[in-house]
C-alpha cells in the first residue's frame, strides 16, 4: 500500500517475539506459546505501568514529522 512509511502500527511475528521477550521477559519457549493478542494486551499493561519509558513522541526527519511507535520510543529511535 502507498505511501506509508516507517514501521509504527505493523506487528510481525519478529516485533511479536521481541515485545514478548525483552519487554515482557519471557523466555522463547513461552513466547512462542503467546497469541499476538495476549502479547499485545501484556504490552499495553506493561506500557500503562511503565509510562516513564513510554511518553509521546515525534522526531523529525527532515521537514516531515513521523509519529515513533511506542516500540521505537522505548528503543530511543534505535
Amino acid at each position: 500500500r502507498g505511501g506509508s512509511k516507517g514501521r509504527a502500527g505493523k506487528l510481525d511475528t519478529a516485533r511479536l517475539l521481541y515485545i514478548a521477550m525483552v519487554f515482557l521477559r519471557y523466555e522463547e519457549a513461552a513466547a512462542w506459546r503467546k497469541t499476538p493478542y495476549q502479547i499485545v494486551k501484556l504490552f499495553r499493561y506493561h506500557k500503562e505501568y511503565n509510562q516513564q519509558k513510554f511518553k509521546q513522541e515525534t522526531r523529525k526527519p527532515g521537514r516531515e514529522q513521523v509519529e515513533m511507535d511506542d516500540i521505537d520510543i522505548a528503543l530511543g529511535g534505535f
